[in-house]
């Protein structure tokens, strides 16, 4: 966790971040509105670009950080409001076991708004997933 927060502090130290981003078309109005009453809320806007290999915007990208418990082994995860992807394949978790570091953990996307995380027991996974 405090990787993903010095990471999301380094990244918004940057200012004028927002503008470039309103002026390049990558974020549009809406959602810049949007991040910045999360903002308000007490959460960190999400304004980061995100693009494939060619270069294409991939909008609304966004990232959700949670944590859960498994049940003999396997925790459903339910994404929903602004933590929903577009589909099984337009995002991508990475679970971490923080019972023990070297305990491996997987993730299984379901769809754009469930996956399944895979490990130990009932240890307590921290995941990270990236899309739009």
């Amino acid at each position: 966790m405090k990787f993903i927060t010095r990471l999301l502090v380094t990244l918004f130290a940057f200012t004028a971040l927002p503008a470039q981003l309103l002026a390049q078309g990558v974020v549009s109005p809406a959602r810049y509105t949007d991040a910045m009453a999360i903002s308000a809320a007490g959460a960190l806007p999400t304004l980061l670009p995100v693009f494939d290999r060619a270069g294409v915007a991939k909008t609304p990208a966004h990232v959700v950080v949670d944590k859960c418990t498994l049940s003999v082994g396997v925790c459903t995860v339910t994404l929903t409001g602004s933590a929903v992807f577009t589909s099984a394949t337009s995002y991508t978790c990475l679970p971490t076991d923080q019972a023990l570091a070297a305990t491996l953990a997987s993730a299984s996307n379901v769809s754009g708004t469930s996956f399944t995380i895979y490990g130990t027991l009932t240890d307590v996974i921290q995941y990270s997933c990236t899309g739009y």
